[in-house]
Order: C-alpha cells, then structure tokens, then sequence
C-alpha cells in the first residue's frame, strides 16, 4: 500500500496543494504503520527467542510446550530449568495484552529462571517472583501462574498454583481429571500472598496438561466458549500420548470452535508425559540381595516415605530377592518402588525371568504350633502378607512378578 501511494504522490505533483497535504499525511502514516509492524514482528522474534524450543526428552519424561499468540506479542509464557532429576516448570498468563503485557512477561520469566536456579520448592520460587514483580509495578499488572517441579524418577508434583487454571492430569485408566488443589494467589499484587505449596504424583505413562485460559476461554462466531467442560471431553477422546501431538491435537480442536471468529487470547500449553519405566534392573548374583535393599532404601528416602512404610517394604524386598537368589533359575530380576504422596500408599514390584513359580500358593505355616512341630518354609511369606495392605502375584510376558503395597495406617 506504501508503494501505491508514493507512487500516486510522484505522479500527481500537480495537484492542489489540499490534496497534495492530504496525500502526503496518507503516506506518512503508511510509513509509521509499517515501521510499528515491524517493530511489533521484532518484538515477537525477541520474546519468542526467550522461550524454550528444545524440551526435555529422556527415559523418564517427555515435555513440550507451544504458544500461539493473539497479537504479535503476548503475555503468556512457559520455562524449565532442569536440576539433576528434577525438572523446574511455570506457565503463566499475564494481564493485558500487546507490548506492556509482553514485557512484564519477560520480567516474570527472568525472575523464574532466577529462582529456580537457588530454591527448591516452587513456593519459595513463587515468592522471590512476587518479590521481584512488585518492584516498579506502577501499571498494576499482575501474573497467574502454576509454578511446580517433577521429579522425573519417581513423577512426584511438587506445586505452587499461584490463581491459575487447573491442570489436566491423566490416570493409568487413560481417563483425565482436573486436578483438586488451592487456587493460589495471583503474583505481583501483594507482599505477602497466601500462597501454599501441594504435592501430587503423575504415573507412569500418562500426561500433565497445563495451559492458559486462552485455551478454556477461546469463542467462536456466535461467542461461545470452549470451556472447561469440552476441553476436558475432548480430552479424554482424544488417543494422542505425545505431548507434542497432543499439544498440536488441542489446537486443531481449539481452531475449528474458533471458526472465523478472531483469536481473543494467546494460546498456550505445556504438556509432561511421562514415560512407562522398567524400574531398576540386576543380574542374580550371590550381591544381588544387598545391592537390591540398597536400591529400594535409597528410593524410599528420596521420594520422602512416612514412617510405618519402610520396615514392611523393606522385609517384602529382602524375602522375596532372596527367594529368588537362592531357590530359583532366574537371571535377571527388576525392582521398581513407587509412592503416590496423596494416597501416601507405596508400592514395591519385583519382577524375575525364572520358571514359573507363585510364592503366595504355599500354604500359611501354623505359627501356632512350635517351631520343630512346624513344616519348614512359607514363615517369610506369611511374615510379608501380614505387614502388607496387599500383595499379589501373577505371570507376565514369561516373568513372575510379585506386587507388594503398604500404607502408613
């Protein structure tokens, strides 16, 4: 359009000189346009760079994130910093949009990656960022952001939600939820927001959705809603365990609502898969029992076990390992621990590739009689089911696997 009017200019020089000033002022606003949109599209180029484009992506877990802005610059923005096997994450929305939202973004970001690089817990993190944002905060902007850290062993959820949207959180049976928790206090409002730190655990093989309220709030045409009710039927329709597939299936149902409708909100996601795992694998050997204990123990203390739960799962994995170094044909046996910090119950699977052999079968001994009255055998087992809340054996994929679960009451 530009070149249009400078053309028109150069070869209507003759006109009076109304139409001339007239003429002129088109072009010189033109020019300003441009120059604005282009400034704006650097602009975009600057605070998209400050995003992550390459996301974790090992045994343990998958991540992605994605955004799709409603102008050329946004307020929404996620980042991680990864910490031996933890994985510091945020998503967060600013007020307002265009360039004053996208800044006070580039704030928030500056402050997490801050944070996260000194403080353990996402509320501390959470608190140095209000701290920060609260400085020179004239405009009155504020952050809603869900601040957390997954250990990418165990899938642990250590959170701070800080009045952002629920997550999504998918379970073994494939079905997603929205996930119970405070709703937190928005950043950059307060000195001393109510602000609490939660924990929840994401299992092996299934999703942790984030997202902005871009997502649930995008409307179409006739002004309507995605929502958060078919956000999360569509959801559990959808057959996607990639997160960026995922992500990428999201939108797709997020642009056919829209129609023709003008995008309102950025768009923003970050997706946590996380992996089915193997657990931890050791060759039979005369060491296996000690090195097997050593592993379940260490397990134990990392994932934070209350008390009540260690003594029983460490008898069940001493008894079972030894059955199996001592009496059986195996080579290989793996050991997987897993704790769910809600339900506090704690879950240890031993599995091993010998003859088929079911521990459980053998009858109870009768403890009642003495001990040279008794049949020798099955005294180990007996001990381990009745410290237990559950155990269970069955025969899978050529391997006996043995399921033993506590809780601390």
């Amino acid at each position: 359009r530009l070149a249009f009017l400078t053309a028109i200019f150069f070869t209507s020089l003759h006109l009076d000189h109304r139409t001339y000033t007239l003429l002129k002022r088109e072009i010189s606003l033109e020019t300003e346009k441009e120059k604005a949109s282009t400034e704006l599209g650097v602009a975009n180029e600057i605070q998209s760079s400050a995003l992550p484009s390459v996301f974790p992506d090992d045994e343990f877990l998958k991540m992605h994130g994605s955004m799709n802005t409603a102008k050329e610059v946004g307020g929404d923005f996620y980042n991680y910093i990864v910490r031996g096997d933890d994985i510091h994450f945020i998503i967060g929305d600013v007020s307002g949009k265009g360039v004053p939202a996208a800044l006070f973004m580039m704030k928030a970001n500056a402050y997490f990656e801050m944070g996260a690089a000194f403080y353990d817990s996402p509320k501390d993190i959470a608190v140095q960022m209000n701290r920060g944002l609260l400085q020179g905060n004239d405009s009155m902007m504020f952050l809603t952001a869900f601040i957390g850290k997954i250990n990418k062993k165990s899938g642990i959820i250590t959170f701070c939600n800080c009045g952002h949207n629920p997550p999504l959180m998918q379970k073994k049976d494939g079905q997603y939820a929205y996930l119970k928790m405070n709703r937190g206090f928005l950043l950059g409002t307060f000195e001393t927001p109510p602000l609490m730190e939660e924990k929840t655990v994401l299992e092996e093989d299934c999703n942790f959705i984030t997202y902005t309220d871009g997502v649930t709030e995008c409307k179409n045409e006739h002004d309507q809603l995605f929502g958060e009710e078919y956000f999360l039927k569509r959801a559990n329709q959808t057959k996607f365990v990639d997160p960026e597939e995922l992500s990428k299936g999201i939108l797709r149902a997020l642009m056919i609502h829209k129609g023709t409708a003008e995008q309102s909100d950025d768009i923003t996601m970050l997706i946590i898969h996380r992996k089915k795992g193997e657990g931890m694998r050791f060759e039979k050997s005369p060491s296996a029992v000690k090195e097997i204990l050593a592993y379940v123990e260490s397990e134990m203390k990392r994932a934070g076990v209350p008390e009540r739960i260690p003594n029983a799962i460490m008898v069940g994995a001493d008894e079972i390992a030894s059955n199996i170094v001592n009496y059986s044909n195996a080579k290989n046996i793996e050991v997987r621990f897993e704790y769910d910090p809600n339900s506090r119950a704690a879950r240890l699977t031993i599995a091993d590739d010998g003859e088929e052999f079911d521990p459980l079968a053998h009858e109870d001994p009768a403890v009642n009689l003495a001990a040279e009255e008794r049949e020798i055998g099955g005294l180990g087992i007996f001990i381990v089911k009745k410290l237990m809340d559950k155990v269970v054996y069955s025969r899978e994929n050529g391997k006996n696997v043995v399921i033993m679960e506590k809780m601390p009451f």
